[in-house]
């Protein structure tokens, strides 16, 4: 197992601490993976490498300051193992939004986030941009944010199952 040589740099520009390498090395990718759907989108998407047929996909990665954009590969290597490659494919500067800030303190409410595109999904508004769904819960007047999980909203979760169902063998 390895990771790419800008991974750290990465990770401690955004926060990531507790993804620096010597945290992840090692450890199955499940570890890291709490929504039950995720994971299992993500078990088809690896048993799709392991036959052989690599796989891509667009998701957004967003910091505080950014809206990011990036293709997902998945292959296997010609040593049986998988590898991830993530590469930026635009990223756009935004006003920071304290909810994506990791060093906001957060109170005991979570608030879900989409895992591809980034919306958050917000009772009686579905899935919504960051900058709306701060606004709609008034947390900018709040002194603690709810924290933030990830998922998959139906949208992302429809796209990926179509995917799934064009690739003989998977889903």
């Amino acid at each position: 197992m390895a990771v790419c040589d800008n991974w750290e740099a990465f990770a401690q520009a955004n926060d990531g601490a507790s993804v620096f390498s010597g945290k992840v090395l090692g450890r199955p990718l499940w570890d890291f993976i709490r929504d039950a759907t995720v994971s299992q989108l993500y078990r088809h998407l690896v048993a799709r490498a392991r036959g052989g047929r690599a796989v891509e996909f667009h998701y957004r990665c967003d910091s505080p300051t950014e809206r990011r954009a990036f293709l997902m590969r998945i292959e296997q290597l010609r040593d049986g193992e998988i590898e991830f490659r993530s590469r930026l494919q635009s990223s756009e500067t935004r006003p920071a939004v304290a909810l994506l800030d990791a060093q906001t303190p957060r109170n005991a409410s979570t608030l879900r986030v989409c895992s591809w595109c980034q919306r958050i999904g917000v009772d009686g508004y579905g899935w919504i941009e960051v900058e709306t769904a701060v606004e709609r819960l008034g947390l900018l007047e709040a002194e603690t944010l709810p924290a933030l999980t990830h998922g998959i909203c139906p949208p992302c979760l429809g796209g990926m199952d179509r995917l799934l169902r064009e690739w003989p063998g998977i889903g």
